[in-house]
């Protein structure tokens, strides 16, 4: 299940971080205030307690393509779709890509990543529902 796949960056069993998480000593003591601030933030409105969100945030940190970038792009965030869900269909990665871009730049904020993952992985099946809705919208407005 979905839920299972990020149990591992999100509470691992062992103490330890999958796919390429290395923790708070890979960034300087500066981000890591900033991100356990934003974490203490983002965590009231999500389903992810405030040491769940730092470890996505410290994962998402890890995942950009380049220090400077600020943001996930879309091929980024297509892979990790890929090796973590095992996802392949291209249509769905884009759809739900859109529905975690909530403003529409074609990028992904650390905001967005936690909210999209918090619905995607935790979300109530209210939640869910409203997020699906999404993606079948444009299934079915095909011809």
């Amino acid at each position: 299940s979905k839920s299972r796949s990020w149990q591992k960056v999100v509470a691992p069993n062992d103490g330890t971080m999958s796919s390429g998480y290395d923790g708070p000593s890979s960034i300087n003591i500066i981000e890591r205030k900033q991100i356990a601030k934003l974490a203490e933030h983002i965590s009231k409105t999500t389903h992810f307690a405030v040491r769940e969100v730092e470890r996505l945030l410290y994962f998402y940190k890890k995942r950009l393509p380049q220090k400077d970038n600020k943001k996930m792009d879309r091929a980024t965030f297509r892979d990790i779709l890929h090796e973590q869900f095992k996802m392949t269909d291209d249509f769905l990665m884009d759809r739900i890509f859109r529905a975690f871009d909530k403003d529409n730049d074609s990028h992904i904020s650390m905001e967005e990543w936690i909210e999209g993952l918090s619905t995607f992985v935790r979300g109530t099946a209210r939640e869910q529902m409203m997020c699906e809705s999404v993606t079948v919208s444009v299934l079915y407005s095909f011809p």
